[in-house]
């Protein structure tokens, strides 16, 4: 049995949407979302063929955005480009890293493990892409030890 699930889901990092609300009151998931959960489900597929994990779990979420052509306004670093920037310079950019976690961690539930509420750690760091290197979102699942 594993103790950890590694994957990659390619693309710029999204986040959780807000839940769209009808006249009548029926809430629902905005399709942009839907289809990214379904990215994330799909990545974990192929990542993790077993039964999910079980007891408590640590999730670890790297999110590379592509770099912008140039430094977004109010930038600290705004007479440095960030085509120059080295990749650990963090960007100020939406989505939240919060938001990024919450789509991650709904995608992968049913798959990397039973109910995210398993989830007793979330990290979520946010980076800009290498030079030239793709943006994506890099996503571990572990098991939670007790020191």
């Amino acid at each position: 049995m594993t103790d950890r699930i590694r994957l990659t889901i390619e693309g710029q990092p999204q986040g959780k949407g807000r839940p769209r609300v009808t006249r009548r009151g029926h809430a629902f998931t905005p399709t942009r979302t839907r289809e990214y959960e379904a990215r994330i489900a799909a990545a974990a597929r192929g990542a993790h063929q077993g039964d999910p994990l079980e007891g408590p779990l640590v999730l670890t979420v790297d999110a590379y955005h592509a770099r912008p052509a140039k430094p977004p306004r109010g930038h600290q670093a705004r007479e440095l480009s960030l085509l120059a920037a080295p990749c650990w310079m963090r960007g100020s950019r939406y989505p939240d890293a919060d938001n990024i976690a919450k789509a991650i961690a709904d995608g992968l539930e049913g798959i990397a493990y039973a109910n995210d509420s398993q989830l007793v750690e979330i990290t979520c760091r946010r980076w800009w892409a290498e030079m030239d290197g793709p943006a994506r979102v890099e996503v571990t699942v572990s098991r939670a030890y007790r020191p």
